[in-house]
């Protein structure tokens, strides 16, 4: 998976975006990000927070929202697999 961050440059005088390639592991999701900070991590666990829908992967220190995830879609897809 492709993970996004955004780090500051010295050089730039401001904030990029890094892309970094990573193996990722899908773990539960949480209620609230307040949850996703009081819950074990390790480099490339994902997790959604219920309350705002967000993606978030773990760099071994920080969890970085990847963005809004569509939960309907995902449901859909699962229930449609599990139908064929």
């Amino acid at each position: 998976m492709i993970v996004m961050s955004r780090v500051w440059s010295a050089e730039l005088g401001q904030f990029i975006t890094v892309q970094n390639e990573m193996n990722v592991k899908m773990k539960s999701a949480v209620s609230t990000y307040n949850d996703l900070l009081s819950v074990s991590k390790a480099v490339g666990d994902v997790r959604i927070t219920m309350d705002t829908k967000q993606l978030y992967v773990c760099d071994g220190n920080t969890w970085l929202s990847q963005g809004h995830i569509n939960l309907d879609d995902i449901m859909l897809d699962i229930s449609v697999q599990e139908i064929s």
